[in-house]
């Protein structure tokens, strides 16, 4: 595996093992996961919305993709 990479997250039970490197992320890491910025305005904006019926879940799924960038 010399000059390859395995990325844990959040795994303690891997071991260094065979002389090779671990390094761990942080359990938290939103600026290696962009998804981690998207999930909560979803979940704000289904909060706002107070979301009654399961098809309104994804108008406020779809809403919050359009702020996304915001």
């Amino acid at each position: 595996m010399k000059g390859r990479y395995v990325v844990m997250v959040n795994t303690p039970i891997h071991v260094k093992q065979r002389g090779q490197k671990c390094t761990y992320l942080a359990q938290h890491s939103p600026f290696l996961n962009s998804i981690e910025k998207f999930w909560p305005k979803v979940n704000l904006n289904a909060r706002r919305g107070k979301l009654i019926e399961k098809y309104q879940l994804i108008p406020s799924i779809t809403e919050a993709a359009s702020k996304r960038n915001t």
